[in-house]
């Protein structure tokens, strides 16, 4: 498996660079956040870093794909009525 890693300003930019680049196979594994700077003359600035690998393709397809069984069991959970209403 490969790792990789991310670094940014936020947890967020470093996520969305991570799926542009990656696409949606993208699995966090890990998250440091951080400081940089500081010195004499310099500001202190936060960074985030990230560690993912990418998921295998087949547990992406598998993930997305809804059944007609899925579907109805959804449909039958749904017309369950409110226990507080029973007498």
């Amino acid at each position: 498996m490969e790792y990789i890693t991310i670094t940014s300003d936020s947890y967020e930019s470093c996520v969305s660079e991570a799926k542009a680049k990656y696409g949606e196979r993208v699995r966090i594994h890990s998250r440091r956040d951080y400081t940089v700077g500081g010195g004499l003359f310099a500001k202190k600035r936060n960074k985030c870093e990230i560690v993912c690998y990418l998921a295998p393709e087949k547990a992406v397809a598998n993930s997305q794909n809804v059944t007609k069984e899925d579907l109805k069991e959804f449909e039958k959970e749904a017309r369950t009525p409110d226990p507080s209403s029973l007498t």
